[in-house]
């Protein structure tokens, strides 16, 4: 059963980057050029190369805050944690589903006390301190843009939706407590209240780093847009215009495709550089993809081959029974 349900995944993202690719390459009315392509990023090695380095050090920092996720009793070293994050982005780069946070979390599990329940709680807080960033900067760019240039309506907007909103994790709360919880079976128990450990093991005591590493993440990908830009002559992309095209990527990616994004990341990047008005996109669309998607292949595949409790065998046995 577990085979099948993996099969059905991986033909549902296989067929979602195939399609997006398809329309990516028809809308770029044969733009793109290898030659092209490759005298861009010698003439741009430099950009690239910062890009490259400040996309290692965001994985760094974003190790430090998941430090802080988990609680004060556990030693992990950053190492440790650098090196599950990038064989995380490994195995979503080269595999057709999103099952790089599965994979970390065994790798943490495996090499700690902690249930591998407990692991996915604090990434599910990682999530969400990245959503919560995510809008912080959606603000922003609300703010710069306006709503009528984004094209933006609030006529879904009322009380009534407000109210729904707000109500349904507290009901979502209520529900589980007094209902699901005594009907659940013991073991299924256990990894909701793993979960909710795990989300909830935060250490407050650090909030500021957390909010700062949170932010400085986020600024660092969006200075990398800025860079990749710079090496096209005729980009004269401001770092608003930079934001947006991080925010709208992002909000994109959370499609479980696998394969690092491919094609539902260029369709949308795609769409907000034809808001903008600029043409000759499809090199620095590839490049902007191909840089990160490279660093965290090659680096998360050397910390992959060289992880002891890992290999190809017990990465589909995970699979297949998770």
């Amino acid at each position: 059963m577990q085979n099948i349900k993996l099969l059905i995944n991986s033909l549902v993202s296989i067929f979602i980057t195939i399609v997006s690719i398809n329309f990516f390459v028809i809308n770029s009315e044969s733009e793109f050029q290898i030659f092209t392509l490759l005298n861009v990023i010698i003439s741009g090695w430099y950009y690239l190369f910062c890009a490259c380095l400040l996309l290692i050090i965001s994985v760094y920092l974003r190790s430090y805050r998941w430090k802080y996720l988990f609680d004060s009793n556990t030693e992990l070293k950053i190492s440790f944690l650098f090196k599950s994050q990038l064989i995380g982005y490994f195995t979503n780069n080269i595999l057709p589903i999103r099952v790089g946070d599965v994979i970390r979390c065994y790798v943490v599990a495996k090499n700690t006390n902690n249930k591998i329940s407990y692991v996915i709680g604090t990434i599910a807080m990682e999530r969400f301190l990245d959503t919560v960033t995510i809008l912080f900067f959606s603000l922003i760019i609300f703010w710069h843009y306006g709503t009528d240039y984004l094209d933006i309506k609030y006529n879904f907007i009322s009380i009534s939706f407000i109210l729904c909103f707000l109500l349904i994790p507290i009901l979502g709360y209520l529900f589980y407590n007094f209902i699901l919880k005594f009907s659940f079976p013991m073991k299924i128990n256990q990894i909701i209240n793993n979960l909710w450990r795990g989300f909830s093991a935060i250490q407050f005591k650090h909030k500021r780093a957390i909010i700062f590493y949170s932010i400085i993440i986020w600024v660092i990908y969006c200075i990398n847009v800025f860079l990749i830009q710079l090496i096209f002559i005729q980009f004269e992309l401001s770092i608003f215009d930079c934001l947006l095209i991080l925010v709208a990527s992002s909000f994109l990616q959370i499609i479980p495709v696998g394969f690092g994004a491919f094609g539902v990341f260029h369709l949308g990047v795609q769409g907000v550089l034809n808001k903008l008005g600029v043409q000759g996109y499809q090199n620095f669309i590839i490049i902007l993809h191909l840089y990160s998607l490279v660093m965290y292949t090659v680096s998360g595949g050397y910390f992959f081959f060289s992880e002891k409790t890992l290999n190809i065998k017990k990465l589909y046995n995970k699979l297949i029974t998770n």
